[in-house]
Order: structure tokens, then C-alpha cells, then sequence
């Protein structure tokens, strides 16, 4: 009966695996394309068209059906929304329901893997958007930089923020901004300082 039960242990494990595996397969050859597309698009590299947002958003969403719980889906799909939201940015009622979608899907990953320095500042940048309560938008730029605090792409994105809140920026945060200028890797071209001035700082 041990062996049996063994055995019926083994075959059913096998079999999870196995279906865990195609869905992972399926899952990441649909997302394949967006990932590319999204990265570029994100970092200014190339035009988009409605069309193929639309398009993106559609494989991305076939591939979560998949796979449900991949964080990296829900930051892509946090992205894609993020990306419609600044295009909009000068028209509240678009820009706060773009944000909405994308801090849905950003809370969704760091509910799935809390470490993710990134998502903490693009968290950061839905907060922002959205006018949340500034000890939200705070918290999640404090994770990002406790995540990620030597990514250039978190100090990309929450330096421009934290300068430009309406609120006096906290002694930790200042402190943090400060040593990133003073470092010439992190101030590269001196672009923390071009902030700054435009800042009034």
C-alpha cells in the first residue's frame, strides 16, 4: 500500500510539473512580443499606434489567463497602462483611468514578489498620478530605493517625482537625492542637477 501510494505521489507530482511547464511555455511565448515592444516603448526608443497597444494588451492578457500569477505579466500590463497615462497626462479623467488599471496590476505583482525595486517605482509613478495620499506615494518610493537603490531606471523615474511634489521632500529622501548627485555614475551628464535647477533647488 506504501509503494502504491508512492507511486500515485509521483505520478500525480509528474503531472503537475508537466502542466506547470506548458502553461509557463504558452505564458511566455505570448508575452514575448509585448515585453520587446513595451520595452521600447517605455524607454522612448520607437512610435506606437492605438492599434498596436490594443494588440499588446490583448496577448498580455491571453498570457495572465495562463498564468495568473507571474509578476513580470502584471508589471508589463502595469506598463502598458503607465504608457497610455502620460500620453494622456493633461486630461484627468484619462490619466486617472489608465493609472488606475496600471496600479492595479502593479499592486497585483508586488503581491506576487514584493523585492521588485522597478515595480516599487512605477508604483511610485501611479501614486503620483493619481494624487494619492503622499505617505503612499512616499512608501513606494522608499521601497524602491531599499529594492533597487543602484538602478538607474528607479532613479530615472522617482528623482523627476520626488522634485516635482507639491511637498517639502523628507530629510531620508533629501539625503538620498543628495548622494545621487554628488556620485558621478548616478548624475551622469549631470542630469540630476538640470532638475534641480529647473526645480528652483
Amino acid at each position: 500500500a506504501s509503494a502504491l501510494f508512492t507511486l500515485t505521489s509521483l505520478i500525480v507530482l509528474g503531472a503537475w510539473l508537466i502542466i506547470s511547464a506548458q502553461r509557463l511555455i504558452v505564458s511566455d511565448w505570448l508575452a514575448m512580443e509585448p515585453r520587446y515592444r513595451i520595452g521600447l516603448w517605455a524607454a522612448g526608443k520607437g512610435p506606437w499606434s492605438m492599434d498596436q497597444w490594443s494588440a499588446m494588451q490583448g496577448k498580455l492578457r491571453r498570457a495572465l489567463e495562463v498564468d495568473a500569477d507571474n509578476p513580470v505579466l502584471h508589471d508589463y500590463l502595469g506598463a502598458l497602462y503607465a504608457l497610455q497615462g502620460r500620453k494622456y497626462w493633461r486630461s484627468e479623467a484619462l490619466r486617472r483611468g489608465f493609472f488606475l488599471d496600471a496600479r492595479r496590476h502593479q499592486e497585483a505583482s508586488l503581491r506576487l514578489r514584493q523585492v521588485n525595486g522597478r515595480t516599487w517605482a512605477s508604483l511610485a509613478l501611479s501614486q503620483y498620478a493619481l494624487g494619492a495620499p503622499q505617505e503612499h506615494f512616499l512608501h513606494a518610493v522608499r521601497q524602491a530605493r531599499y529594492h533597487a537603490p543602484h538602478d538607474p531606471q528607479v532613479h530615472k523615474l522617482v528623482v523627476p517625482l520626488l522634485l516635482s511634489s507639491r511637498q517639502s521632500i523628507p530629510a531620508d529622501l533629501g539625503d538620498w537625492l543628495s548622494s545621487l548627485r554628488v556620485n558621478p555614475i548616478t548624475n551622469r551628464n549631470g542630469w540630476i542637477d538640470r532638475l534641480l535647477a529647473e526645480a528652483g533647488e
